[in-house]
């Protein structure tokens, strides 16, 4: 039976794996805070070590981007089994992503590293208004502080900052867009259509899908989506965050996993974002 590790013990690898179980495959979680497995959906954790996972997993894939020291999550993210190796070592840090943005020449939010202190005011003498990310461990709203034009930068840290964030000069978009699709070992892709979002205090609160007049979006979006798996040499579902701007897309955020932005497809395609990540 073909069988796949997932590492991480939350709700998106519970997911996968019942979505395994309709598709007659086998995906176990490891729980890398406890350093656990748990086979399939139960709950019941039972040890496994690093030759066990060796020999009963040929594919290893992940529902989040950053692990801890405790087990050996980190060790397999970085396996040769492990499809997402490769995003795993450029998405979680934002400087190394947007880097290669820049590289494939996709739209992104102009951006500088803040390396000290004076970097902030020279990003807003450049910039204006200003969107300070730092380059790791932050979501939903974390990790970011938005700056408008002439606005107050007491509240930005920048000193605890340094070398640990970048700035971005604030877009004035239109819309929230994302596209979530997959990409196969073998490097065939498959794309869902263009879902709206509406974020709360940086908290994703609602998605439209499909959204609304974006037939002439669709394409870039999925080029883009694709060069970046390429690039990555990924497999499975990835997610791509856009403003759209004067009705062109520019690259937010990237999720190398399965996404919130995609969770419609449960019930509204016939394969779910979770069939297809497990598929591919």
């Amino acid at each position: 039976m073909n069988r796949v590790l997932v590492l991480g013990g939350g709700q998106l690898g519970l997911m996968m794996a019942e979505a395994a179980a309709r598709l007659g495959l086998v995906v176990d979680r490891y729980d890398p805070e406890r350093a656990l497995l748990l086979p399939g959906t139960s709950d019941l954790a039972v040890p496994i070590s690093w030759e066990e996972c060796l020999e009963r997993y040929p594919v290893i894939t992940v529902e989040r981007e950053a692990f801890p020291d405790t087990g050996f999550s980190a060790e397999l993210a970085q396996s040769d089994r492990c499809v997402a190796r490769g995003a795993l070592q450029v998405i979680p840090d934002r400087f190394t992503q947007k880097a290669m943005l820049d590289k494939l020449g996709i739209p992104t939010a102009p951006w500088v590293t803040l390396d000290k202190t004076d970097d902030l005011h020279d990003a807003v003498a450049q910039f204006g208004g200003v969107v300070v990310k730092a380059r790791s461990g932050g979501y939903d709203g974390r990790g970011t502080w938005i700056v408008g034009e002439g606005g107050d930068l007491s509240a930005v840290p920048a000193a605890e900052l340094a070398g640990k964030a970048i700035v971005e000069k604030k877009i004035p978009f239109s819309r929230e867009l994302s596209i979530v699709g997959a990409r196969s070992i073998s490097g065939e892709t498959l794309f869902y259509p263009l879902t709206r979002n509406w974020h709360v205090d940086g908290i994703l609160r609602l998605s439209l899908a499909p959204a609304n007049a974006c037939s002439d979006l669709q394409k870039p979006a999925e080029q883009m989506l694709k060069g970046i798996m390429e690039e990555l040499d990924y497999a499975g579902v990835m997610a791509v965050e856009f403003f759209e701007v004067d009705g062109q897309l520019m690259v937010n955020e990237i999720a190398p996993r399965v996404h919130n932005s995609g969770h419609w497809t449960h019930e509204g395609a016939d394969w779910s974002q979770f069939d297809l990540h497990v598929h591919a």
